[in-house]
């Protein structure tokens, strides 16, 4: 007998249909980004670069600032700290939800 079961979005797991969302739009707006860069690239490359002079400024105390690197490597360290604590706070949220129905602190192994 032949599978008759169709798979719907509804039937597909939330999580990949929101990834495939998710990547779907990434992929529509490189695709846009690349048509537009090549069709301005003939135009652009006949501009020519602006001839000013920038002068150097030298800012108090801008040598105790800390380098791109380390301001890149903070912040990436604090968006792991804070998907931690987001995961923690469901975590709870879920144990907390369970006291009003049984069903709501089932792990999805058990389901």
């Amino acid at each position: 007998m032949a599978n008759t079961e169709i798979e719907t979005p509804a039937a597909r797991d939330p999580r990949e249909q929101i990834l495939s969302a998710v990547r779907k739009g990434h992929s529509v707006t490189l695709n846009t980004f690349k048509v537009v860069v090549d069709r301005a690239a003939p135009v652009t490359s006949k501009i020519p670069a602006p001839k000013v002079q920038v002068p150097e400024t030298k800012l108090p105390y801008s040598d105790k600032l800390p380098s791109r690197d380390a301001v890149v490597t903070g912040t990436r360290e604090f968006a792991g700290q804070l998907l931690a604590e987001q995961r923690k706070f469901n975590g709870e949220f879920v144990k907390t939800a369970s006291g009003l129905h049984p069903a709501f602190g089932k792990d999805s192994a058990e389901a």
